[in-house]
């Protein structure tokens, strides 16, 4: 057993036990927003992305709308684990765990083949050790998990079968880390789209913004993006002030663009450019 997979079972250990007081702790079990309409307006064929993990949700969407390569980076450690889970759940049809009892998931568990994937071997060894001491009272208590239902699952429908196939050949790179943490991050290539879903929301401050730009700039290509959702119900500040002290710090930069608003004309995602690519034909 890997340190890194006993870490993680402590890690897990520690969150049902209620030890762990992390605020990012828990692990959603899908997305919480509509990414068919983000991804409607993107042109990422053939393009190298970065997205937040959480859920998996973007590193799947990204795949079915036939992104070359996708790497993936979150600051709790067990999404790669439920990166897994939620693979092995699809290959038995089901889109995530929400939508299943403690009884299929330790049967499906039992069913996985044997993979040569390392890191897909030792996260069935985490789940198997994580299910019996969560036990089926655990399970229901939603202690390990942030259950959502969103209607944007329906749009996996009658995808599993092609998204199951796409799975099954796939490793994704994984790295755990702060992407607000100025002490840099582990990244080493250069990426065309990089999703950062809302994590502005949580760390609209000077400080913050200064670090994600610092640590994701020498990662950005020529023509690269980096795309932001704005969640109006988890905001906890008048979102266009604090939208105009994001948009100062970019701005040396980056040019802002907005991609889209809901039915009330709020902003939902919008884009960082860098601004040597002013000029050339955007895909948005």
């Amino acid at each position: 057993m890997s340190q890194r997979l006993q870490n993680d079972i402590k890690y897990a250990e520690a969150i049902l036990s209620n030890e762990c007081k992390d605020e990012f702790r828990k692990i959603y079990t899908n997305t919480n927003e509509d990414l068919l309409l983000l991804f409607s307006k993107l042109d990422i064929i053939d393009k190298n992305i970065l997205t937040v993990l959480s859920s998996a949700d973007y590193l799947y969407m990204s795949y079915l709308f036939k992104a070359k390569s996708v790497e993936c980076f979150d600051i709790n450690p067990l999404t790669f684990r439920y990166f897994y889970l939620r693979k092995w759940l699809i290959q038995n049809g089901i889109i995530d765990i929400g939508f299943c009892s403690y009884e299929d998931v330790l049967r499906i568990l039992m069913d996985v083949p044997t993979s040569n994937s390392s890191d897909e071997k030792e996260s069935l060894l985490f789940w198997k050790e994580i299910l019996l001491k969560m036990g089926k009272n655990g399970f229901y208590s939603n202690q390990l998990f942030t259950t959502i239902f969103n209607p944007f699952n329906s749009f996996y429908n009658d995808k599993l079968v092609g998204l199951s196939r796409i799975l099954s050949s796939i490793t994704p790179t994984f790295y755990n880390f702060d992407i607000c943490d100025n002490s840099g991050i582990n990244v080493y290539g250069k990426y065309d789209v990089v999703f950062i879903s809302n994590i502005l929301d949580y760390y609209r401050n000077n400080k913050s913004i200064e670090s994600i730009i610092h640590n994701l700039s020498p990662h950005i290509s020529k023509e690269g993006k980096i795309i932001c959702a704005h969640i109006p119900l988890i905001a906890n500040e008048d979102f266009s002030q604090a939208l105009d002290l994001e948009r100062k710090c970019f701005g040396q930069a980056f040019n802002y663009k907005q991609i889209t608003c809901d039915e009330n004309g709020e902003i939902k995602y919008y884009q960082y450019t860098r601004k040597n690519n002013v000029g050339s034909k955007s895909h948005i």
